[in-house]
This record gives structure tokens, sequence and C-alpha cells, in this order.
């Protein structure tokens, strides 16, 4: 096989050389010539006479007769005289001579003659009888144009005089670099490398034509082996099918030309391994496509990973990612610059528990009654507790946290047991089976009815000794049914939506007025409606969009009927909706989205008749949308912007619209902007609609028009190690991502992962955990730690000094309430307020009073109670429950901030030297250096300053804290090797100090000395900075930038350096990580200003302003 010097084609020219000679005879002496007689195959018998070469030959240029003996040669030009061309060959040695002619045209031959066996005699001229034909060979394409195959066969017309070809193929018709062969048969085949056009001509050879005559016409030919056409896209992408074990393998693709892309989609399950190859390089022949894989979300187009290998040619494009939730993948191929060429696509699919072979197991979510809220839902578990999802930044999720969404249900932090659940606006509110309501979360209006307006993150019981039936929450009021059925309401008052006949709000409940008994109650965004005992449904508040269907606009504070016959309310944003007797459902109300149903996108404050002659049992209205179940039929309409109506569209629907799935369900609730439901015959929940905050809780953020499972996966914490991240799952997984090399990924294995993997053993109860320097740790709810990975110095903790590929058990004499892990120590705070340490112990970091490593945890030797330990580089660091910081271990730079600097190690703990009065919210130990934040949110830091990591505008050490420049209020403070990052009051993240990797995120590689903003357009809530690499996170998305040599960066292959944030993959269909707490190995401690009274908006329709959210 041969090669074009431009690597574009390469060319096997096969055949068997023809055979042919001439005669040597004896010569006697003197000289003579020969006379020769041409015949043109065109004019067959035509007389030319001695000495003339003649014929139509008029496209000939120039012609020259040679005679050749063996041991003389002769060559004479001939000269044109119109068509014809004479001369003479003359004094030629007596012998046997070979007498070739040659018709020339631009130089080359264009047609040739030869005889042999002429005799010379001396004195005489010889007549020579010479044929005269032409020497073009053409070529023609054996089989079909276009083809599928890399070696398409040829034919070369077989010319008089050739003993075998020359055969040229370019990519041009210019030939301006050919590749070039010979071959001695006139049936070929050429092997290409590359697909495309090209061109073959051919030359005919012969002894005394050796470089070849002139090339003949070229013939081109096509080569196509691309499975699918130029021009395929996303939304025509090629369905492999599922993502069975057996995996995927296509060969014969193609990209050409080159702003050509291949497209193919399947669906792959939580848990799945994919690795994604697209070989061409590495193919025999050699492809001169430089592959680059893209990796994206198929439900929403969202971008989840890429690989491509511009550093060099050498290798193949290639993705292996983790799969975190069962969804559908699209798979782009195509060359990077600019390059073309055949490849072939090869998907391994690694399955894991929930892939059946044909599809992905559901973990099923098994709920008696469930309500969607505005971003958040809740259920009632049939156990009686209530477990929520969705946003938290209130507190409305009830587990004891704020600012974190969460996309698969998290418990509520309660003993009581619960029988039925109302999700609001920004908060939640349930009543326990002997009728006690609790209500948790947004306070600023008093809708939690606890007689305060503090938030508040876990449930607290409404005030006064009543027992309720039912209870409901709105926007920013609640309402509930005592067990006579009388009707009362706390929270904002704005509109008169309480119904007491005034505007003034209520922290407690207040009565309705009128004495009606009722038998429901709904709470809209700014009304509020009633259905009596008697069938009669009654509404008070706002009537701006005629939701109070008294035929009027005019609000009210009071109750007002709209009519009777009824037995089931349904009360949404700005609208209301009610069953009669019959069933059939009427809406009143705002319709500007078609959410009454009636066909319109128009208002009404008469109740109108739902179109379709439907038989209701239940209904359900939403902010803008309403949804009903009619003979096992689940419907919905209105507002569709981001699929809440699950008919797998975004167009709003005026009149009912069937679910798609198929699903039969026994209750439905509609939220603000997504839709839940509850499976007839296994209580499974679903949902579908807007999911940014995780609302829908299949464990992504992904929009879904159509229902999904209730399950998924996500994080509440992430540690930043030495070039590699661990994550601790809502569901309680542990999870590692990039080296492993001494296995501190936890998976029993020493491959490195770009993408994030369970940690054996660590599927449930993981609460927290650490990265060091090739270990890990993580904490259970049960305050047992577990630590994996190397273990030279006893880091590990389990009594040993022998590393593990699995997690092994902390041999500690106490629970832990929380840990942190250094580069070669640990520490972790006990539940009796001391904190214990282990690991390496050069420089007095264990904090025992020794300098003698340990490897089970010992006490430090400190009478104080603590509240947070941070383990750094030979420096740990505290803050104790009086607020006092605390350091010890190397003070070489003055990293104790004590005001000293020492060679000799401080082996105990030792007060930061602070102004007297100064209280300590966090601290976090770097290598040689710390900082902390006070609980007023000023930040110091103090030690080595070399890269300018004290954050005070020099690069000169400091014994004693410095003040963090800017005058900057900070939320919390995370120090990396050398460099640091805080979150400040208004969520912005700024850091400072070593950027040689990128690690500050600021788009550059400079050094910092004062904090300078991330580029990311997000806010934060939580920062983690690690060796050389930084983590972040705002509400359910993590963000890493800096070194990503082993895939710390989470993208799904190693990237080298990032200098701005990039978001963490955690497999395809699923959001980055979502995080509860994030960290560097310290508990980041928030502060949160007093809760002021929610802004309400005028009475009028909220505007669909909202920009469409895509996860």
């Amino acid at each position: 096989m041969s090669r074009l010097d431009t690597n574009l084609l390469a060319v096997v020219l096969v055949g068997a050389f023809l055979s042919g000679g001439c005669k040597d005879v004896e010569r006697p002496d003197g000289t003579g010539g020969i006379a020769v007689r041409i015949v043109v195959p065109s004019e067959s018998g035509a007389w030319v006479s001695t000495g003339a070469v003649a014929g139509p030959m008029t496209h000939l240029e120039a012609a020259r007769a040679t005679a050749t003996s063996s041991n003389t040669t002769k060559t004479v030009q001939l000269t044109r005289s119109g068509n014809n061309f004479t001369g003479t060959i003359d004094q030629l040695p007596v012998g046997t001579y070979t007498v070739t002619v040659e018709g020339l045209v631009g130089g080359e031959v264009d047609h040739f003659g030869q005889t042999s066996g002429v005799e010379v005699r001396s004195g005489q001229n010889t007549t020579a009888t010479i044929s005269f034909a032409s020497f073009v060979p053409s070529v023609s394409l054996s089989g079909p144009s276009p083809t599928s195959s890399f070696s398409p066969t040829f034919t070369i017309q077989s010319v008089p005089g050739a003993t075998s070809y020359i055969v040229e193929v370019d990519r041009t018709t210019a030939f301006s670099n050919p590749f070039r062969g010979t071959v001695n048969t006139t049936n070929i085949f050429v092997t290409v490398t590359d697909t495309g056009t090209f061109y073959v001509r051919a030359r005919a050879v012969n002894s005394a034509v050796s470089q070849g005559g002139r090339a003949g016409a070229p013939v081109s030919a096509r080569v196509v082996t691309d499975l699918r056409p130029s021009g395929d896209t996303f939304s025509t992408a090629t369905d492999l099918g599922f993502g069975s074990s057996s995996g995927f393998t296509l060969d014969s693709l193609n990209i050409y030309p080159a702003t050509d892309s291949d497209w193919f989609q399947l669906k792959d399950c939580n848990g799945d391994s994919l690795t994604i190859t697209a070989q061409a390089v590495r193919l025999a022949p050699r492809s001169p496509l430089n592959s680059f894989l893209q990796l994206f979300s198929g439900s929403t187009g969202r971008f989840l990973a890429e690989n491509d290998d511009l550093a060099s040619d050498t290798t193949d494009a290639r993705i292996k990612i983790a799969i975190s939730a069962d969804g559908n993948y699209r798979i782009r191929v195509f060359g990077s610059n600019n390059t073309v060429g055949h490849y072939k696509l090869v998907i391994q699919v690694k399955a894991g528990a929930n892939n059946t072979g044909s599809g992905c197991k559901v973990a099923p979510f098994s709920v008696p009654q469930l309500s969607a809220g505005r971003y958040h839902t809740c259920a009632v578990k049939g156990d009686g507790t209530v477990a929520c999802w969705g946003r938290n930044e209130f507190g409305e999720l009830g587990n004891g946290t704020s600012g974190n969404a969460f996309s698969s249900p998290v418990r509520v932090s309660s003993s009581e047991s619960f029988q039925t659940v109302a999700a609001g606006g920004l908060h939640s509110c349930a009543l326990t089976v002997t009728g006690v309501a609790y209500c948790w979360g947004r306070n600023g209006n008093g809708q939690l009815g606890d007689g305060s307006s503090i938030d508040r993150t876990t449930p607290v019981a409404v005030s006064g000794s009543r027992t309720y039936q039912k209870i409901t929450a709105g926007r920013f009021h609640t309402c509930a049914l005592d067990t006579g059925g009388t009707a009362y309401c706390w929270g904002s008052n704005f509109n008169g939506k309480l119904g007491d006949g005034t505007s003034t709000s209520s922290s407690t409940p207040v009565a309705v007025s009128g004495g009606l008994t009722f038998q429901q109650i709904g709470a809209g965004e700014q009304h509020t409606c009633g259905l009596t005992t008697a069938g009669e449904v009654y509404c008070w508040g706002d009537n701006s969009s005629g939701q109070l269907g008294d035929g009027t606009n005019t609000g009210s504070a009071v109750p007002v009927p709209v009519g009777s016959s009824f037995t089931a309310l349904a009360v949404g944003g700005f609208h209301t909706c009610a069953l009669t007797t019959s069933g059939v459902a009427k809406c009143w109300g705002h319709g500007g989205f078609g959410q009454l149903g009636n066909g319109a996108f128009a208002n009404s404050n008469v109740p109108v008749s739902v179109s379709g002659s439907l038989t209701f049992s239940t209904l359900s209205a939403g902010l803008y949308t309403t949804c009903g179940i009619a003979a096992g039929t689940t419907y919905c309409w209105g507002n569709n912007f981001d699929g809440q109506v699950g008919d797998n569209s975004t167009i709003d629907r005026p009149q009912p619209t069937a679910v798609s799935s198929g699903i039969a369900f026994q209750a439905v609730s509609a939220g603000s902007y997504h839709t839940c439901a509850i499976e007839a015959t296994s209580g499974n929940a679903y949902c579908w609609g807007w999911n940014g905050y995780g609302q829908v809780g299949d464990g992504t953020a992904f929009e879904h028009t159509g229902p999904v499972a209730v399950s998924g996966l996500s994080a509440r914490r992430v540690a930043a190690g030495v070039l590699h991240t661990c994550a601790a799952g809502t569901g309680g997984a542990a999870a590692c991502w990039g080296l492993n090399s001494t296995g501190q990924l936890g998976d029993n294995s020493t491959s490195d992962r770009a993408s994030p993997g369970g940690v054996s053993g660590l599927t449930t109860g993981i609460v927290e955990v650490g990265a060091g320097v090739g270990y890990s740790c993580a904490l259970d709810e049960a305050g047992s730690a577990y630590c994996w990975g190397s273990n030279t110095f006893g880091q590990l903790g389990d009594g040993t000094t022998t590393g593990t590929l699995a997690p092994v058990k902390v041999a500690s004499p106490v629970a832990f309430t929380s840990i942190s892990t250094g580069y070669f120590h640990s520490c972790g705070v006990g539940q009796d307020g001391k904190i214990y340490c282990w690991g390496a112990n050069g420089r007095g970091e264990l904090g025992n009073g020794t300098t003698t490593n340990s490897s089970t945890p010992v006490a430090v030797a400190s009478a104080e109670t603590f509240k947070q330990v941070s383990a750094g580089w030979q420096l740990t660091c505290a803050v104790s429950t009086s607020g006092v910081a605390y350091c010890w271990g190397d003070n070489n730079a003055g990293g104790v901030g004590n005001g000293t600097t020492s060679t000799a190690p401080v082996t105990s703990p030792t007060p930061v030297q602070m102004p007297s009065g100064t209280s300590f919210a966090s601290v976090s130990a770097g290598d040689g250096f710390a900082c902390g934040v006070t609980t007023a949110g000023t930040g110091y830091c103090w030690g080595f300053n070399g890269n300018g990591q004290l954050g005070n505008n020099s690069t000169t050490s400091s014994a004693a804290p410095v003040e963090v420049s800017g005058k900057i209020t900070w939320k919390s403070i995370s120090t990396g090797r050398a460099h640091a990052c805080g979150i400040t009051s208004d969520d912005v993240l700024m850091c400072w100090g070593d950027n040689f990797t990128g690690q500050l995120g600021d788009g550059t590689f400079g050094d910092r000395s004062v904090p300078t903003r991330v580029l990311a357009a997000t806010a934060f809530n939580r920062v983690a900075a690690g060796y050389v690499h930084t983590c972040g996170a705002f509400g359910s998305t993590i963000y890493c930038w800096g070194s990503d040599e082993r895939g710390e960066l989470g993208r799904g292959t190693a990237t080298t350096i990032r200098k701005a944030p990039l978001q963490v993959i955690a497999g395809p269909a699923s959001t980055p990580v979502l995080v509860r707490r994030l960290d560097a190995g310290a508990r980041s401690v928030e502060t949160r200003t007093s809760a002021t009274l929610e802004p309400e908006r005028t009475a009028r329709l909220e505007t669909e302003v909202r920009l469409k959210r895509r996860y």
C-alpha cells in the first residue's frame, strides 16, 4: 500500500505484468538507412511515401522516430509538412533494428507505433511498415457511483504497444499532487482511506515510454459510506434503541463535507456506565478525520459532555460518563479543524442494577397524597411521614436546611404522623392524624401561623388549640377548616383574602366572616374560595380577573356566593373551578392561557362549562393550569409553557387534553409550572413540567413534557481534594471522580474517572464527604466515619497503615457530628463537642500535644467544646462553641495565627490573635495559612502569603489575622493549598491567591492578592477550594474549574485546565449534581438577615415574563 503526500489518499493498483522483447541479429560492416511506412488505424491500408509520417493527426504538435539495435540508438525529429511529418533515419550501422515512432502533445507521447526485426544493409534504405495508433488510455468506473466501498473498481481500455499502465489518483482534476502507481492489467481496484469524490486517470507505459505517455481524461468516483446523509440534525438523530450491555458498533460512517455532523440517539439507565468512541485514526486504512464527540440530553438539548484530541491526531474522540438518571441522549459526531473522513462509532454500555436489558427499573415512590406548590412538591408517605422536593430557599422542604434545592424527596424533620400536606408558594403546611396543623418555610407575612414572621426550616405548630380537617396553602396565606367546618385563615391579607372583613394581615388564624360551614377550602394567589356542606361555593379576596365568580370584577374581604349544586372545588392562581353534582366541570376567573377549558383564551367572571362533555371525578387548579380525571384518564389544560399539561408539547391548551403516558392516575395536583399525580394501582408518584428546582423529583433539573416517576439522585455535599472530588447524594449515596491512583475514589479500582461514580458500600445514609491527598472520607447519619485510599500515615483511622480501595470504618471512640479531611490527616467534631484527629502528625496537626502519627482518632488537647473543625496541610483550625478560633500544627509562616512564627510545631490548640469580643462563625485551614469569617461577616486570613492568599493586597506573610480587602461582608470562606474563595452576602463568589492552574476562575492564570470575582453569571451559596481546583454551587448546580488533569472537574473527560467555571456532569439526562452543602473540609456557616414582610403585587395578574428555562 502506498500513500499520497497529502495523506488524503492511498492507492493499491493490482495486475500482472505483460512481457515482450526484441530479437538480436548479427550485424555486418557498413551503414544504411530505414525508410518508414506508416499505417494509421483510422485510414487502414493507406500508403504513405517513404520517409513520411502522415494521416489525420492534426492535434499532434511534434513527432520523432527512433531506431534501436543491440548497440546503436538513433532518434530523429520529424518535420511537419501540413498534416504530415517527414524525416529520415540514416547512417545506421548494419544490423537488426526496432523502429519506434512517437507523436507528441505537450512533450508527452500521444501516439505510438513500433516494429522490430528491421534489417539494415550496407548502402541501402530498408522499408519498415509501422502501425501508428493512439497511446492515450481511457479509464471507466466498473461499479456504481456513489459507492459504499473504500475499494471501487475501474477498467483501463488497453492501447496498442502498452506493457503496463501508470494510474494517478487525486482529489481534483488538476492532479497537482497525485498518487501514482503502476499496474500490469486493465482491471484494477483503488483502495482509499477517505470518503468523498476523487479522480482517476492512466498513462500507458512500455520500454520506449518508461515514464508513461499522455494521460487520458480522468474519471470520477464518489465514496459515500455515511449511515446518515449530510445535513442530519438533533431532531432527526438515528435511533439506536435501548442501551443494553451488548452496546452498539456502527461501521462505515462518514463525515463529509467539513460542515457535516452525524447525530444518534439512545436510551440508557441510572447506574450505567457509557463509553462512546469515534474511531478514525486507529482504523486500517487510517482515516484523516480528527473526530469530535458531544453528548446532549435528548429531552432538553442540554449539553452534557464532549471530547476532542486537539493536541494530537494519534487518538480518537472518546467520552466515558456515569449515568445517574434514566433518559434519552443524543450523540453528535463531527470533524475537528474542518477534517473529513470515515469513522467507526463504538458505544459500550456497562449495565448497572437498574438496567434490565430491555428497559430501566424505576424506584417507586408510593404516596397516598401529594401537593404541587409553586416551585416545590410535598407528599405524605404511607408511614405518615412527609417528604418534599424542589426549591428550598426559605426552608419550604422542612428538612432543617434552606438555600439548596433537592431534586428527589427529602424527609420533613418531624416525629409527627401526618394525614395530609399542602405545598404553597414558598411554604408548606400539613395536618397530623390528630388534626394538629404544622407549617414551615417562608413566613414574611405570617403564613406559618405561629404568631411570628420568622422563617422556619422545620415544622412549627400553628397557634391555637384547634384541630383541623382540611388545610390549603396559597402564595402568601394559609387557610384551614376545623372539625366543625369553620374556616380560618392567616398570613397576608392584601385584597382581603383572609375573609375576615379587613385587609389586616395576621400571623395567627382568624375566622372567615359569615358563619358558613365548609367542607372544602382552597387558597389561590390573591383569593380564597370554599365549598359549603350545602354544595354552595363562596369566594373572597382579589377579583380583578373575575376569580370570585360573582359576575363582577370587584374584590371582597368577605365571602360572596358563586353558585350551588357543587361537589368539589379547585382554586388556582387567578381562577377557580368546581364540579357539579353531575360531574361537569365549571371554571371562572383568568383564562388568558386557556385554563378555563372552554376553548377560549379569555377571562370570565361567571362559571363557564369546560369543553368536551367529560364527567370528572376530581379537579386540581394550578397557577395558570387546570387538571382533572375523567373515566380513568387524566386531562390538563391551560398554560403549557413548561410542559405542565403533560401532552409532550409546550403549546397552551384551551380545552382538556389527555396527559401522555397511558398511566391511570387516582389523584392529580397542578402546581405553578409543574403537575404531579398518583398512579391508581401502585400509588407511585409521577410529575411533569418545569423542573428548574428539581420539583419534578426525578433526580434531575430537566423540564419534562410528560410524566416521569419521582425518584432520582442528587447530592447534599461536595468536597474538592487533590486531583479528585467527592459528593454525598441526597439519597445517601457517596460518589467520587478524578484521580484514583491510590483508590481514593473508593470503587475497588485504581482507574481514574472523569464523571461521578459510586463509592463501594456507601449507598445510603451518607451526609458528609471529605477529599484529601490520595484518600477520602465520609460521615453517615449515625455519626460513623469511613475512609478509603492511601493510608501511609494512618489517615484512614482504622488502626492500620494499609491502604484500601473501598471504605473502612474509622475506629472512633465517639460518634461524629461533622468531619474534615486534610491533606494527610482528618478530624471530626464528636457528639460530645470534643475534636478528634487521626493520621499524619509530623507538625503537631493532630493537636494532642505530640508529633506522633496516629492510625486511630485521638482527642485534641483542649477543654473547650467545639462547633466546627477544618483540617488543612499540616495545620488544623477550629471554632469553639463560644466563637473563639483556635489553630495548631505548622507555624513556620504564622499559620497558627497567634502573632508568632516558629520552626517548632504547635502541638495543641492555640487561640487565634483577635481583638476581644470578636466571634468567629467558621474557619478554614489551607497550606500554611488559614481564613475565617466572623459572626459579623468580616473575613480574616493569616499565615503564608507568597501567592496573595491572605487577600489583603500584598504578598507579605502575617502571623496575625489581617482583614481581607474590599470591606466585603462574607458568608463563608474556603481555603485550598494556596488560594482561597469566599461567598459574599450577595451570593457573589470571589477568589484570590495562587492561580497557576486557573483555580481562581477569573479567566486568567495570574495570581490575585485581592478578592476577584469568578467568571460566572450564576450566584453561589457553596464553595470548596481544593488543591489546584475549585468547586462552587448555587441551588442545584455544581460548577468546577482549575486543574482537570485527572477528570476532577467532573466533565466526563479530563481536559487539563479550565480557568472559568463549568458544570459538573453527573450523567446523561441528569442535572449537574445537586448539593446541600459544599466545602473543602470545613462546614460553611451561613447567616441570614431577619425576616421582612413579603412584598406583594398590586391586585393584578402576574404577567408571564419568565424566560424559558432549560436545564
